[in-house]
């Protein structure tokens, strides 16, 4: 650690106390011990946080473990995100895996890979296209959309794996475009149900559209 300008360098295989920071730089296999908090973290390789972290900026290549809850301001990730608390935030965008054992909230919400989240996913964008299947205990947001990405169906036609799909109790939002999605509840503005849904229940208040192949038990058009 450099004291004179409060930044952190962890380079190879290290392990460090937690506390405040300016900006955290990391190649390698490091952990940090205890709450963490500071302007940015850039790390290639492997981080663990064993407590809660606070970051104005992330970017990651690799994999990250927080064992407490996550605030973030933008993070950009590649790899793997495990968060066992909650996650808020203004931006993220993720290519690979997300596991959030609490809820997650941001402005924005884009991943393109495989996302769990325990609780609630909540973003006034939500952009998932998957690649492995995904789920969320509740989402909520302005325009929610989910779909598989090209290179997870062309995955399905030439290996064993089971297509992926999206599965939630209640996804609510303003304008909604589902496919291959699984829920007891969907409920928005403008609705399309696309392949692959398997809805319960739709409520809409302005437009619904279904694809051939979705199925839907029951809809209403509500106030």
């Amino acid at each position: 650690m450099d004291a004179a300008s409060g930044n952190m360098r962890m380079v190879g295989t290290t392990q460090s106390g937690g506390g405040k920071f300016r900006h955290v730089r990391i190649t390698g296999e490091s952990e940090l011990v205890g709450r963490t908090e500071c302007e940015s973290i850039a790390c290639t390789g492997t981080l663990k946080v064993k407590g809660d972290l606070q970051s104005g900026r992330i970017k990651l290549t690799g994999e990250l473990t927080v064992e407490g809850d996550l605030k973030a301001g933008r993070a950009g990730m590649t790899g793997q995100a495990d968060v066992r608390g909650s996650w808020r935030g203004e931006e993220l965008r993720l290519n690979g895996s997300l596991i959030v054992k609490g809820d997650l909230e941001s402005e924005a919400c884009l991943v393109r890979g495989a996302a769990s989240v325990g609780g609630l996913l909540s973003a006034e964008t939500v952009e998932l296209r998957m690649f492995g299947s995904s789920a969320a205990k509740e989402v909520g947001g302005g325009t929610i959309t989910v779909k598989r990405s090209r290179m997870g169906s062309i995955k399905t036609m030439f290996t064993s794996s089971q297509p992926a799909f999206f599965t939630a109790e209640l996804i609510e939002g303003d304008r909604l475009d589902l496919e291959h999605t699984k829920a007891r509840v969907v409920r928005g503005n403008q609705v399309r149900i696309g392949p692959g849904c398997d809805i319960g229940r739709v409520e809409y208040r302005r437009s619904l559209s279904k694809s051939n192949g979705a199925s839907v038990g029951s809809e209403a058009k509500i106030d």
